[in-house]
């Protein structure tokens, strides 16, 4: 009985254990079902994470692109929601508005894997640090008697309106001008008539001021600069020697070469010497003589002029530029008085108008009534003569630095993240290349998916011939060329002019 009794207890204890080890292993199983889940959650929106920044750093690459195409003459666009580029795992478009005042609006929209991101970014025209500088004088700026500071904007499309006085005179276009310096600027006296005026501010050094004389006057500012300018230094070219050229026996005469470097170059009296751009030339010296004549033509390309030594416009001398774009002509003075052994000069007395940016950083300057300068003009001091004119060209202060068409990289202004499209935001959170339906193969990658502009290829063919074309850049067949001549998008300050005079050609 007893032993009954103790079998049945036995039977019981063991069904006891068995519903505790069926309620541990539910329990287990649960947590462990608990933890796959949130461990897949987690895993999922570790990924979510990543994918968003991954479109972000697309998106950060697509207003790269953006800006890369405004530097190369493009408009800003890269690709389109229909058509975006491919960028490592993911796709993005660009869409820019139209420049206001030198400012374009970039706007990316990038996706990767479920990672979505639009950006904007609000770029401006690099600036030209000698354009930049207006009329400059690093010790002293100072105008003579009736001798005028003016302003104006080659980039206009239209000639400013000129206003008309109660009195029925004419007064100057509304174009601001600059002159600056790191110390004195100084304006003669004038007459009622024929003040000496500068049109525009007047920023002296911050130690510096402006002296007014008798019926003188400055338009704008007249508040000493906070800090003083620091002038950019001139890297020169590395070109091929060439040695001495010199125009004569009259006519009209072009250099043996556009790119090159000589030892002097002279024009002689009754002679022409007309240099048309694309051109960069540096010579030991350069001298043009009473009776002769200088002809810088950018119509067709830049021109970039490097003298060590003496630029010489001699008195009687004539200077003649067809194409009032200062932006496209550069003339550079490297010499240094102060460095042994060398006694470098720059005269500019000849008549006519020079439409450049002239620097000359440790040489001083005299400007004569007889030439009239627009552009930009820098040297260690500068004087206009009684009765000079000189016209600052604020286009001058926008692109990059030289006559050469290099890239000049727009510069960031600020930026934000902004919504998505709505169209984004009713795509599914996968693969955008597949929710798009698109072909993985057929996407452009980035510097391919730029929008194109009109380009003008001036060219020699294989036939010998010179010929022209406008168009877009992808249509133009380069195995016909032998040289290319030049080229101009919408972009350079000179495209203008160019398809112009082409037009008028028979």
């Amino acid at each position: 009985m007893h032993g009954s009794i103790a079998r049945e207890r036995t039977g019981s204890r063991r069904g006891g254990a068995l519903a505790a080890a069926l309620v541990v292993v539910t329990v287990m199983a649960m947590l462990s079902a608990a933890m796959l889940t949130l461990r897949g959650s987690m895993a999922k929106r570790q990924l979510g994470a990543l994918d968003a920044k991954r479109a972000f750093y697309i998106a950060e690459a697509g207003l790269a692109e953006g800006a890369a195409s405004l530097a190369l003459g493009g408009n800003g666009n890269v690709a389109s929601p229909t058509d975006p580029a491919r960028f490592g795992d993911g796709i993005f478009w660009t869409e820019a508005l139209v420049p206001i005042d030198g400012y374009t609006e970039l706007t990316s929209t990038a996706l990767s894997g479920s990672g979505r991101c639009t950006l904007q970014l609000v770029v401006r025209s690099a600036s030209d640090p000698i354009g930049n500088l207006g009329l400059f004088g690093d010790q002293t700026v100072a105008l003579g008697s009736q001798a005028k500071v003016l302003g104006y904007d080659s980039s206009a499309e239209e000639e400013p309106a000129v206003k008309v006085g109660m009195k029925g005179e004419t007064a100057e276009p509304d174009v601001p001008a600059r002159v600056a310096s790191n110390g004195m600027i100084t304006l003669a006296a004038g007459t009622k008539k024929h003040p000496t005026k500068i049109s525009g501010d007047a920023i002296p050094g911050p130690e510096g001021r402006v002296v007014l004389g008798l019926n003188s006057s400055v338009s704008g500012s007249t508040a000493p600069g906070s800090e003083a300018e620091v002038l950019p230094t001139i890297a020169l070219p590395s070109l091929p020697p060439i040695g001495t050229y010199v125009a004569m026996g009259g006519g009209t005469k072009t250099l043996p070469s556009n790119e090159g470097r000589y030892s002097t170059i002279r024009v002689q009296t009754g002679t022409v010497l007309s240099i048309a751009g694309p051109a960069q030339i540096q010579a030991v010296a350069f001298v043009v003589e009473a009776g002769a004549t200088l002809e810088l033509d950018t119509t067709l390309g830049g021109i970039e002029l490097y003298v060590e030594d003496d630029l010489v416009l001699a008195a009687g001398s004539t200077i003649v530029c067809p194409n009032p774009e200062a932006k496209s002509c550069s003339i550079y003075h490297t010499g240094d008085p102060s460095a042994y052994g060398t006694t470098p000069s720059l005269t500019l007395a000849a008549t006519g108008t020079l439409y450049a940016k002239v620097f000359a950083p440790h040489l001083t300057l005299t400007l004569p009534a007889s030439l009239d300068v627009y552009g930009a003009l820098a040297a260690r001091s500068v004087t206009l003569a009684s009765g000079a004119e000189f016209r600052y060209d604020i286009a001058t202060a926008s692109g990059g630095a030289g006559g050469a068409p290099e890239a000049a990289m727009p510069l960031p202004v600020a930026w934000r993240v902004l919504e998505l499209p709505e169209a984004v935001k009713s795509l599914a959170n996968v693969d955008p290349i597949k929710a798009l339906g698109l072909d993985k193969d057929a996407l452009r990658k980035p510097s391919d998916a730029h929008d194109e502009s009109t380009w003008l290829i001036c060219f020699t063919a294989i036939d010998g011939n010179n010929y022209t074309y406008i168009g877009s850049e992808s249509e133009f067949n380069y195995a016909k060329v032998a040289t290319v001549i030049t080229t101009a998008t919408p972009a350079d300050a000179n495209f203008t002019g160019m398809v112009q005079k082409l037009l008028k050609k028979p």
